[in-house]
């Protein structure tokens, strides 16, 4: 099967990623905001809810080790 690229205004794939998110597919939500990321996203489009934000940065953060998240004891 042949690669193809297509090209999406960030807001749709903001919204995309959103609804995978609170749709629980995790693994895919993960693997598109790495992608958005690498590709330049600085902006999470579509929400004000920082839970949200923080889902999609955070496998970036932990990758750089900017944060650290432990279990509450």
């Amino acid at each position: 099967m042949k690669t193809q690229t297509f090209f999406l205004n960030s807001e749709i794939v903001c919204k995309i990623w959103i609804h995978l998110y609170e749709s629980g597919q995790d693994e895919l939500a993960s693997s598109l905001s790495n992608t958005m990321i690498k590709q330049g996203c600085d902006e999470l489009l579509g929400t004000d809810d920082i839970s949200v934000i923080f889902a999609f940065w955070k496998d970036y953060m932990l990758d750089k080790n900017l944060i650290k998240i432990t279990e509450n004891l």
